[in-house]
């Protein structure tokens, strides 16, 4: 049995180790912003007890299985936290207003499915709008790709259009500004009766390593503080959701550079409703 005096000592102790993390951090951040090469190996690679990290025998094994991971990891994200379905909730009721009386109905997608196998948006949509008082609204769809859709022949008139972003927008800002901007005209052209939109509240694209780092860090601090209240700390859920999610998340936060040189950003599909 532990008393209260050894319970207290540890929890003094993690968070002593938590705040020594926190130093080596942003230590490691920012000789990785000077090319300090030496110092940035040095941190990369220490913990707060003074080890090294390693991967194990499972986290080896799991490379191998990578996509598969990441979809299971999704999936475990979307039903353990509340922040892409209460997205899709919101986003959702928001659709339907806009929808109100109108027939056909038109929703430009840059992103509902999420990769969700089931298509969980997608799919309460549709089952909300047939169960609508009235006549159903006509429903249209189809799938394009961003790069190569024409969207000022993609609707038609008379059609009640909506324009879905979910998590997707921050996808296409990369270094060179004019990438989103691109993206907002075109959405734009389109006459939306409403644009739909769910981010990430952090700024995680800035021209800056040492900006985006900062901003990762004290919003990935509070994703994984919000776990620790969901799920304990070796729970074999939470490890496939930080290991195939969050951590390819904070890989892109930090810059990752693609085999181009640039850096990698992930491509943007336009699957419809028609």
């Amino acid at each position: 049995m532990i008393n209260a005096e050894e319970g207290g000592n540890e929890e003094e102790g993690n968070i002593a180790d938590g705040m020594r993390l926190f130093q080596l951090l942003i230590a490691c951040a920012e000789a990785v912003a000077c090319r300090d090469k030496t110092d940035r190996q040095a941190f990369s690679g220490s913990t707060p007890r003074g080890g090294r990290f390693c991967c194990t025998h499972d986290e080896h094994n799991g490379h191998c299985f990578r996509q598969e991971g990441r979809r299971e990891a999704l999936r475990l994200v979307y039903e353990i936290c509340p922040h892409i379905r209460f997205g899709h909730f919101v986003a959702n009721n928001a659709i339907l207003e806009a929808f109100e009386g109108e027939s056909p109905v038109h929703v430009v997608d840059l992103g509902m499915t999420l990769g969700l196998t089931h298509g969980h948006q997608w799919r309460l949509l549709i089952q909300s709008l047939a169960e609508h008082a009235g006549k159903p609204p006509r429903v249209l769809s189809g799938e394009e790709q961003l790069g190569k859709l024409d969207l000022k022949t993609s609707t038609s008139e008379g059609e009640a259009l909506v324009v879905n972003s979910i998590l997707q927008l921050h996808c296409v800002v990369t270094e060179r500004r004019g990438a989103l901007n691109s993206v907002l005209q075109i959405i734009h052209e389109l006459s939306q009766k409403v644009l739909v939109l769910a981010e990430q509240d952090s700024s995680h694209n800035g021209p800056f390593f040492l900006e985006r780092f900062m901003e990762a860090l004290h919003y990935y601090s509070t994703i994984f503080g919000s776990l620790d209240a969901m799920l304990p700390k070796y729970d074999t859920r939470r490890a496939k959701m930080e290991q195939f999610y969050f951590a390819e998340e904070l890989n892109g936060m930090r810059g990752w550079t693609s085999s181009a040189g640039g850096r990698a950003v992930q491509d943007f599909r336009l699957p419809q409703l028609r």
